[in-house]
Parts: C-alpha cells; structure tokens; sequence
C-alpha cells in the first residue's frame, strides 16, 4: 500500500510539474496551441512558464493576455497586452486586443485610443475597424460605425460579423432594405 501510495503521489507531482519540465519554446508552442484550441486555463498556465523564462516577450505576453481576455480576467489581461505594447509599440493586434478589453470594461474613450493606434499601425487592419465600429455604435455613433464597417468590409469581405453589426445599425437607423441585404448575407 505504501508503494502504491508513494507512486500515485510522484505521479501526481509530476502532472502538475509537467508545464516547468518543458524547455521555453515548448512552453510558448503548447501555450498557443491551447489558445488556438480554446483551452484557455491551459494557454495560461503553459505561457505563465514561459514567461518566467522570458517575461518581456511581447508574443507571450499578447499570447497570454488574449487567453486572459477571453477568461474574462480583464485585469491579467490589461496587464500582458500593455507589457507587449511596451515592448513593439505598433503590434496591431495587441493594440486592437486592449481596446477589446477597455471596451469590455465600458472605458470606450481608451478603446477608441488603441483601434485608432492599431489603425495606424496597420491601414488594413480590418478587424479594428469593425472593433471600432463596435464602440460607435454602443455611442449610438451610427453614421461613423457604418462607416468603419465599410472600411473592414472592404479590407476583408470574409468579416461576417462586420455584416450583422452593420444590419443591426441599419435597422436602428431605419434602413430596412440595406439591413435586408447586410443580415441575408
């Protein structure tokens, strides 16, 4: 009984040390991988290690704040995307990523701050327009939200939320048969 006690113990001392027991790149591969599988709680954890051994990594840190976003932890996430930012001022997506997390947090001024930055960065950005556009619209800025709509639509035609969002807009402003269109697409 012993043995066996003593093994369960090692083995579970050597599950919840795997994630240390990896070199870094692994750590940083396995936390993306988890992310992009939306295994978040995993992406944390495998990119926490990572970052132990590589904290100003801005790929590990917008990695592990994008994890952190959808978490709804907005504070860890604010944390990470902002050290990235630090790090490579024009990242796009991270900029884009902490105008989400204002925007979350009903700081819309700040979001606005950071799509127009990821604009900026990157003119065909398309998804910090209709990210944007977001923000305009919660403002009942419905001229300005179409209008960045139409810019992400015409960056990237595959944004198929662009297209809802923009027919919910329509419908506010009482253009039914270009909502029609928008929302049948």
């Amino acid at each position: 009984k012993k043995i066996i006690l003593l093994f369960v113990i090692m083995f579970l001392f050597n599950i919840t040390d795997s994630h240390s027991q990896l070199e870094p790149a692994q750590n940083l591969q396995m936390g993306i991988r988890a992310l992009e599988g939306q295994d978040y709680t995993e992406a944390v954890d495998y990119l926490t290690q990572y970052l132990k051994t590589v904290p100003q990594d801005a790929e590990g840190r917008y990695s592990r704040a994008t994890a952190y976003y959808y978490l709804q932890d907005y504070g860890n996430a604010l944390k990470d995307v902002t050290t990235a930012i630090g790090t490579t001022t024009n990242f796009s997506p991270a900029l884009n990523l902490r105008g989400l997390i204002y925007t979350a947090q009903q700081m819309y001024d700040q979001a606005i701050t950071d799509f127009n930055a990821a604009i900026t960065a990157n003119v065909n950005y398309g998804e910090a327009y209709m990210n944007r556009a977001l923000v305009y619209k919660i403002q009942k800025g419905y001229p300005l939200a179409v209008a960045d709509l139409n810019s992400a639509l015409t960056i990237n035609p595959a944004l198929i939320e662009a297209y809802y969002i923009r027919g919910e807009i329509l419908v506010s402003m009482g253009n039914y048969n270009d909502a029609i269109n928008d929302l049948t697409t």
